[in-house]
């Protein structure tokens, strides 16, 4: 119950995020204020130096949500927005306090101590001479004058390094997530349902991802059943295999296979920058039941290509190979004649209509190819046989010359 609570609040004021963490380093500045005072005070050099290192140890805190697709699945999320308030309430106490002390050597006071939480004000507290020098509190060397200040650049340094290669990491672990999920989303399904399943899949993408140079993946909607992917692409065309290999990559997918075997639908939508509408792909149990059955299809074929050998049918006819390429199983010949026959396409029909194995994958949606080359390789014929020729032979076949209606059997056309 509270994972839930805490990924609907989080995911409802994911746009007030960085106001959030703000407002709970300022609640421990405030509590800072009001404990029993500590009447020192700190040099610039000090002073930066300690900020530098505060800032260095939040960034490393926020490794903590590299575990946040484990922590779903095993429903203790709320363990790391813990950590996440309580790092930073006492990362605000920490810098209320030391806010204060370099108030009291600037000012004479603390007063001056909220110019810490300001962008532009803090310059003030960093850049203020010190009102009595010897007000200030003795402090280890690595933080003492310009020491203090190299190590505050330090920290500030390693901490914008780290910062960025986390968010390289949580952009990595989003794509994987999505492209190619690893985790297992079956416990999630079992304890929580679908649409909540869903519901925290949306929110783990949170963000505009770069998915190429030129598609720009927007952030995941899960309503009710429905996962939607949206997409910006800024280039030319799509590529003509995009919608195919959607497919293939959701209804194989460890996961977004297992949502949708339980239900979901997943649409992609593609649009410009200016919101027209490219493309959009639906799919659900039903359009991976279709791949499924062209996949198997697929692989019958390069089955049935393995091991057919090269020979001569007759004078002019040499069998050369066959071969698939994805629903399509092609024989290539070379044909030496003067005149290429007229009714081989209905003798070829006849025959592969009536011969089971191929009959067979011609009735799940496999189309015959017979490709006829001469010796110097130039085109001579290509017979294409597929599912709706093998009914015509079929009607053909029980079909009677116009009777009147005597026989009852169809009429040829």
């Amino acid at each position: 119950m509270m994972d839930k609570l805490v990924l609907q609040h989080m995911a409802e004021l994911e746009n007030f995020l960085l106001l959030i963490i703000y407002g709970f380093v300022v609640f421990g500045a405030l509590v800072a204020g009001i404990t029993p005072p500590k009447k020192f005070a700190l040099l610039r050099g000090p002073y930066f130096g300690y900020s530098g290192v505060l800032f260095l140890l939040i960034v490393i805190v926020q490794y903590i949500w590299l575990g946040i697709g484990p922590a779903i699945v095993g429903g203790y999320v709320w363990v790391l927005v813990s950590i996440q308030i309580i790092a930073l309430v006492i990362a605000g106490y920490f810098l209320g306090v030391i806010n204060m002390a370099r108030s009291r050597d600037a000012f004479g006071h603390a007063w001056f101590a909220s110019f810490g939480f300001v962008p532009i004000a803090s310059f003030v507290l960093i850049f203020k001479r010190s009102k009595n020098i010897n007000s200030a509190i003795m402090t280890g060397s690595m933080f003492k004058g310009g020491a203090g200040i190299l190590t505050g650049v330090a920290a500030i340094i390693a901490g914008s390094i780290i910062s960025q290669y986390q968010g390289a990491q949580m952009d990595q672990l989003v794509l994987t997530t999505v492209r190619n999920p690893t985790q297992d989303m079956t416990s999630i399904l079992q304890s929580q349902g679908l649409n909540e399943t869903l519901k925290q899949a949306a929110f783990g993408t949170q963000t505009h991802l770069m998915a190429d140079k030129i598609t720009t993946m927007l952030p995941l909607t899960a309503d009710g059943s429905i996962l939607r992917y949206e997409y910006e692409f800024a280039g030319h065309a799509l590529q003509p295999s995009l919608q195919s290999l959607l497919i293939q990559k959701n209804c194989s997918g460890p996961n977004l296979g297992v949502v949708i075997d339980a239900g979901a639908t997943i649409v992609h939508t593609y649009r410009r920058p200016d919101g027209s509408e490219l493309l959009s792909v639906l799919i659900d149990k039903k359009s991976c039941a279709s791949f499924n059955e062209s996949n198997n299809l697929q692989n019958t074929l390069k089955k049935m290509a393995e091991g057919i050998q090269a020979r001569r049918l007759d004078d002019v006819t040499i069998f050369l190979r066959a071969e698939s390429a994805g629903t399509t199983f092609r024989y290539e010949y070379e044909f030496t004649g003067k005149v290429f026959p007229k009714l081989m396409w209905h003798q070829l029909t006849v025959n592969n209509c009536s011969t089971k194995i191929l009959r067979d994958v011609i009735d799940i949606g496999a189309t015959i190819e017979h490709s006829y080359h001469s010796p110097d390789g130039k085109e001579v014929a290509t017979i294409v046989i597929a599912k709706d020729d093998c009914a015509k032979i079929t009607q053909s076949a029980e079909c009677v010359p116009d009777d009147g209606g005597s026989s009852g059997k169809p009429i040829c056309e």
